[in-house]
């Protein structure tokens, strides 16, 4: 699994994607959430969040940056604990079109609104990070990834 915020690049004032869950997702029902994606066997965990990107929301990205974290959660379904790396996908804002089987509603959000829409510690501390590394400054170019 890997996980990605979706955000607008500065000049469309950076907007935050939120996507909230299904109501009859088995692990988090109607929660509010970034983007995750399973990776498939062989596929590299950026590829796989490009791939999801476009099936969940019909969206391209404009560029992909490594957050260089990791995320650690228990998937109380699995039983395991879920160790996911931590992305950064720059859109062009846009119609989101959902996948109505993973998701149920969608948001654009200003970053200081988006806490608030989070049941998970991780992702407020993953939008902490983000305030810091991609809103408030530019990211190091060693953090961009090449998507092919």
């Amino acid at each position: 699994m890997a996980a990605a915020f979706v955000l607008t690049p500065k000049e469309y004032g950076h907007r935050i994607l939120l996507l909230q869950r299904s109501g009859d997702d088995a692990y988090a029902p109607g929660s509010w959430q970034i983007l995750y994606g399973h990776i498939e066997a062989g596929e590299r965990a950026e590829a796989a969040l490009v791939r999801e990107l476009l099936e969940e929301t019909g969206l391209r990205p404009l560029s992909l940056w490594t957050m260089n974290e990791t995320m650690i959660f228990y998937e109380q379904i699995k039983g395991v604990m879920a160790l996911v790396p931590l992305f950064v996908v720059f859109v062009q804002p846009g119609d989101v079109k959902l996948d109505r089987d993973e998701h149920q509603a969608f948001r654009w959000v200003l970053p200081e609104q988006a806490e608030g829409y989070f049941t998970w510690p991780v992702h407020r501390r993953g939008l902490a990070l983000l305030k810091e590394l991609f809103i408030a400054n530019e990211p190091p170019a060693l953090m961009r990834i090449i998507i092919h």
